[in-house]
C-alpha cells in the first residue's frame, strides 16, 4: 500500500522509526526520481537562495543537504567534500536490507531545503512530523532556531528570512532565535505547500514571495502579511514544482515533469514553455542564463522562453546542482536509489563536460537533496586561502 504523501503540517508518532517497506511506484520522494521516472516533488528540495555578499575575510562554500540531517561542505571549489555529518550515521534510507531501513523523506530529519543569506546559512528539515531550522555562519557549527515546525523550504528578501507553510513564518535577516514569528494563514483550495521563491520590488517598492501549492502561485506584496492566489494560472503549471528563480526579468518555475513557466510581471501572469520530456535537476541561474539539466542534457535560456539544449558527456546524470559565483557547477547524481555505495558527485566549470570525483573526495552517505553556494566565516576546516 503506497505510504501517503503528507502535508508539512501533519505529524505523525512513529517519527523516524524503521520501517520494513519500500516507497510504491506512486510515492512521490524528494530524494531523487523513483523508479517509475516520476518527477520529484515531494517534501521540498530546492531554494530560490540568494548569497550574502562576499566581503572580506569570508571563504567561498558550497554546502550539501540531505537525508537524516546530512550536511557536508566544500570549500575547494567542489573538489573535495569534508565534514560529513548526519543525526544518523548507521541508518539507510530505504533499505529494507539494513538493521535500521528507514523512510527517509517523511521524517523529522527530511531535508526540506537550504538557504543562503545575510551571512548565514539555514537548513530547515522535517516533512510529516515537527522539524527544526538550524543556522550556522561556517558551515560545521549549525545552532537550532526554530524547532518544532515543519516547512517545505525558505526564500529571503526585503530584509527577511521567510519560511513558507500555510502558516509561513517571517525572521529578521540574522535568523536567530527569538527573531521568527508567524505571519497571515494562506487561503487556498489546496493544502500541501510546496515552493517559495522571492522576486524583487520595482523602483523603491518592496519585492514579492512566491509559493506554490499543487497547481496554484499565491503572491504576496507585503511580507506576508496578506497573500492572494494568482488567477487563470495555465493548466499544468505550479504542479511538481523544483526551482522559483527570478533574473534578467523573468521570473521562472521549473518543473520536473520538463515544463517551465514564466512571468515577466513578477509573477501576476504565467505563461507555460514545455522544454523537455523531464528534469533531473533543479533550476540554476548564473552569468545572465537559467540553466537545468535532464540527465546529461544541459538545457540554457536567458529569457526562459527560447532553450539550447547541449549533450554532456556519457555516463553523467544531474540531479541535485548548484553554481558558485565563479561558475563552478556541483551536483550529485540523479535518480532513486543512487546513494551509499552508488552515491556520485561532480563537477563542471560550464554545465557540460562534468568531471566525476574520486571516491576519496567524498563520504559516500545518505541521499543529497540540495546544495547552495555562499560566503562562510572561515574555520579550522575552511580557512583562509
Amino acid at each position: 500500500m503506497p505510504l501517503p504523501v503528507e502535508d508539512a503540517g501533519t505529524t505523525r508518532p512513529d517519527a523516524g522509526q524503521p520501517v520494513t517497506q519500500t516507497p510504491d511506484a506512486s510515492v512521490l520522494i524528494d530524494a531523487g526520481t523513483h523508479d517509475a521516472g516520476q518527477p520529484v516533488v515531494d517534501a521540498g528540495v530546492f531554494i530560490d537562495a540568494g548569497t550574502p555578499d562576499a566581503g572580506s575575510g569570508r571563504v567561498p562554500i558550497f554546502i550539501g543537504h540531505g537525508k537524516l540531517g546530512r550536511t557536508m561542505v566544500s570549500c575547494d571549489d567542489g573538489r573535495t567534500w569534508i565534514a560529513n555529518t548526519s543525526e544518523n550515521q548507521t541508518a539507510r534510507c530505504w533499505d529494507t536490507s539494513a538493521a535500521q531501513n528507514i523512510e527517509c523523506d517523511h521524517n523529522p530529519w527530511s531535508s526540506v531545503g537550504m538557504l543562503a543569506a545575510g551571512g548565514y546559512f539555514f537548513a530547515t528539515y522535517g516533512w510529516g512530523y515537527p522539524g527544526v531550522v538550524r543556522r550556522t555562519e561556517d558551515g560545521i557549527h549549525w545552532t537550532d532556531v526554530l524547532p518544532g515546525h515543519t516547512f517545505a523550504g525558505m526564500a529571503y528578501g526585503n530584509g527577511r528570512i521567510m519560511a513558507n507553510d500555510h502558516a509561513p513564518w517571517v525572521s529578521t535577516t540574522s535568523g536567530a532565535t527569538g527573531t521568527w514569528s508567524k505571519v497571515a494563514d494562506i487561503t487556498s483550495t489546496g493544502w500541501t505547500v510546496r515552493r517559495i521563491g522571492f522576486v524583487l520590488g520595482v523602483g523603491s517598492g518592496l519585492g514579492r514571495f512566491i509559493i506554490t501549492l499543487e497547481d496554484e502561485i499565491q503572491i504576496s506584496d507585503d511580507n506576508g502579511a496578506s497573500w492572494k492566489a494568482v488567477p487563470n494560472v495555465p493548466m499544468g503549471c505550479a504542479k511538481g514544482v523544483s526551482t522559483i528563480l527570478h533574473g534578467n526579468g523573468v521570473t521562472l518555475i521549473a518543473q520536473g515533469d520538463g515544463v517551465v513557466c514564466r512571468s515577466t510581471d513578477r509573477g501576476s501572469t504565467w505563461t507555460r514553455v514545455p522544454v523537455a520530456g523531464s528534469f533531473s535537476s533543479n533550476a540554476v541561474f548564473n552569468n545572465g542564463a537559467f540553466f537545468l539539466w535532464s540527465g546529461a542534457m544541459r538545457y540554457r535560456s536567458t529569457d526562459g522562453e527560447t532553450w539550447v539544449s547541449t549533450a554532456g558527456n556519457a555516463g553523467v546524470d544531474i540531479g541535485p546542482v548548484a553554481v558558485s559565483d565563479d561558475g563552478t557547477f556541483v551536483a550529485t547524481r540523479g535518480g532513486w536509489q543512487v546513494w551509499y555505495d552508488k552515491q556520485k558527485f561532480f563537477r563542471s566549470t560550464d554545465g557540460i563536460t562534468w568531471d566525476t570525483l574520486p571516491p576519496t573526495a567524498f563520504v559516500a552517505s545518505h541521499p543529497i537533496t540540495s546544495f547552495v553556494f555562499g560566503y562562510a566565516k572561515p574555520s579550522a576546516e575552511c580557512p583562509l586561502p
